[in-house]
């Protein structure tokens, strides 16, 4: 809904090139299915379309080697380009124009919006349907009583949808709301919530900022979060007992009735721990899942059995994660309890779409979906939801470490000196040095020798040796990328 197919395509191609230090047309026809043909044509066309927004001439460069790659003066703008150009595109999109007027207005008549959007009263009806069509995947729609276009469906959805189609569209590029003062608003968030001494980036205070300006815009057209599903209950309040970062403050509460006060600063808090994963440190993480693991309740019990399952068949029973792990699971399923709806049409309604392991099937993934099947009495989709989830928690135990062998003879010292400069790197996880040179994947070594010259040694001829320390990290840490890959 926010790019045409010609548009998704060309960002598919510029997504690639700028994620990679040079790529080539057979490599990108591969990753997209488009032809060599029409590769060439959408290069053309990304560079002019660079210029006329930018002034930014010869972005992307190709060579008689079929090497593609962005040109060296703008490699420190790569990203700031591509998501400039997409949302130099995105604002083309009629629906983020018609979400942006509801957001920052409440509520549009049906003639406003017309006139907004260039459309006639039949034009809009045919829009509307067209909508309704796209947010029919979110259990949502835009309505028309009286005249007045607003928003329909479970008000948390409601809120999750506007915060992430305006937020990830517009990052921290631009400022979607013409009529409303960004400073004023930030001096808001900053009344509003109590941040504990935790300071955030410029992209999470408009975050901030944009989800204010949704709740004050959903309480002036009276919409609240009216109850909360009861195995939530002891959850969501054990979350408000440790951390006060989204506690509304007595001023905010007076656009609140009473009773529903509790659910929404509940549910406020759970919205936070959602767009801001890092607000509660691994300590606070450990402290909550540990209560999580012993709290009366089926769904903390359900999961706090699904990782101790899988902790004893991944052997991490030694583990001191283990209660972080208790923590994030616990926390995503109360996301997906609340949504009481799919995930999926929220994981992929930008672009590019982020990585999630739904079609990843190897045997670590065939573990964890038989446990969560066997623990729990799951749907199909939860199933599949879950053990992505739990996927990313346990995948980062099982890559091997990088085998490193060290043979110096000129320096007695060598050894001991370039043992702990890289431990002082690398810690135990990702690299372990071995004495048995047939298993090193990496031989460090000062003494050059005809039969030594393979990628498998490094010849490191002087401990002081700068340049050669920069190249023995670089290929150290592509070692540990392919073992993690």
């Amino acid at each position: 809904m926010l790019l045409a197919n010609a548009r998704k395509k060309d960002l598919d191609v510029l997504y690639i090139i700028c994620t990679s230090i040079k790529t080539t047309y057979s490599s990108i026809e591969i990753k997209t299915k488009i032809t060599y043909r029409t590769i060439k044509a959408i290069i053309k066309r990304l560079n002019e379309n660079i210029y006329n927004a930018f002034e930014l001439e010869g972005f992307i460069i190709s060579n008689n080697k079929g090497e593609v790659f962005i040109n060296s003066k703008f490699i420190s703008e790569k990203f700031r380009v591509f998501f400039s150009l997409r949302l130099y595109w995105y604002k083309d999109s009629s629906l983020l124009k018609l979400l942006t007027l509801i957001v920052s207005e409440g509520e549009i008549t049906r003639e406003r919006a017309a006139d907004e959007l260039y459309l006639t009263e039949s034009g809009l009806n045919k829009f509307l349907k067209k909508i309704n069509q796209y947010l029919k995947l979110f259990s949502l729609r835009i309505s028309s009583n009286r005249g007045v276009l607003t928003f329909s469906g479970d008000e948390v959805i409601i809120r999750n949808f506007l915060f992430k189609y305006l937020y990830y569209t517009y990052l921290n590029l631009e400022w979607p709301f013409r009529k409303i003062d960004i400073h004023e608003i930030e001096k808001i968030s900053d009344e509003l919530f109590i941040y504990n001494e935790i300071y955030f980036s410029d992209s999470r205070s408009r975050a901030f900022s944009l989800f204010v300006i949704i709740l004050k815009n959903r309480y002036r057209a009276g919409k609240y979060i009216k109850s909360i599903p009861d195995n939530l209950i002891e959850i969501l309040e054990v979350l408000h007992s440790k951390r006060e970062s989204s506690i509304l403050k007595s001023n905010f509460e007076e656009s609140i009735p009473d009773q529903y006060k509790k659910s929404e600063a509940a549910l406020i808090d759970l919205f936070f721990r959602m767009y801001v994963p890092e607000i509660d440190s691994e300590e606070v993480q450990n402290e909550i899942g540990m209560i999580f693991s012993s709290l009366d309740n089926r769904t903390c019990q359900l999961m706090s059995k699904i990782i101790t399952s899988l902790d004893n068949q991944f052997i991490l029973n030694k583990d001191d994660k283990k209660n972080i792990r208790i923590y994030q699971l616990v926390l995503f399923v109360s996301i997906y309890t609340v949504f009481n709806t799919s995930l999926v049409p929220f994981i992929y309604m930008h672009f590019p779409k982020p990585t999630y392991h739904l079609n990843t099937n190897d045997n670590i993934m065939k573990v964890i979906k038989s446990v969560v099947d066997k623990t729990g009495n799951l749907s199909k989709e939860r199933i599949d939801i879950v053990s992505s989830f739990l996927y990313s928690l346990y995948i980062t135990h099982f890559h091997q470490k990088v085998c490193i062998y060290l043979e110096f003879s000129k320096d007695i010292a060598a050894s001991y000196y370039v043992k702990n400069r890289i431990r002082s790197i690398y810690n135990n996880e990702n690299i372990i040095f071995v004495s048995n040179f047939k298993v090193a994947d990496l031989i460090v070594t000062d003494t050059y020798d005809i039969k030594k010259d393979s990628e498998k040694f490094f010849f490191l001829l002087s401990t002081n040796d700068e340049k050669g320390w920069k190249d023995l990290i670089f290929d150290i840490q592509n070692l540990v990328m392919e073992k993690i890959f």
